[in-house]
């Protein structure tokens, strides 16, 4: 289901949320689905409970997840459409960043292979590819 990389800079309640993420996306977590117990789920991992619950209070202050009290955590109905927000948000950043390298004159084709590689590495990772479908 999820896995931590130890040795990743990023912290493992985000590698949690961005695992979480990507089996919503992928559909593997359909609408509705409970989510593992933040205590089986921290055992399964080998990682301190209060880093599960970080994670999933985080998705829940996304609106991917919400929570019953005394039931647990599942996926919200339009979760989807909240990480495609999110995504889209990341999306006007990385805009930014990229006028930003023209102005300082980095390489087009440096940048280019810099999204190829990043491409490739989250194909290798499993991460399902999203189709395009129509323009704005």
């Amino acid at each position: 289901m999820l896995n931590i990389d130890r040795y990743s800079r990023k912290p493992a309640y985000q590698q949690v949320v961005d695992g979480i993420t990507q089996l919503i996306v992928s559909g593997s977590l359909a609408p509705d689905e409970k989510l593992p117990s933040v205590r089986s789920l921290a055992l399964d991992l080998s990682i301190n409970p209060n880093t599960i619950q970080k994670a999933y209070a985080q998705l829940d202050a996304s609106d991917i997840t919400y929570s019953v009290l005394g039931v647990g955590c599942f996926v919200a109905p339009d979760a989807l459409e909240h990480i495609k927000a999110e995504s889209l948000d990341q999306l006007e950043a990385l805009k930014t960043t990229l006028r930003d390298l023209a102005l300082a004159q980095v390489d087009k084709d440096a940048v280019h292979q810099v999204v190829d590689e990043v491409w490739r590495n989250a194909d290798v990772q499993g991460y399902p590819k999203t189709e395009k479908k129509g323009k704005r």
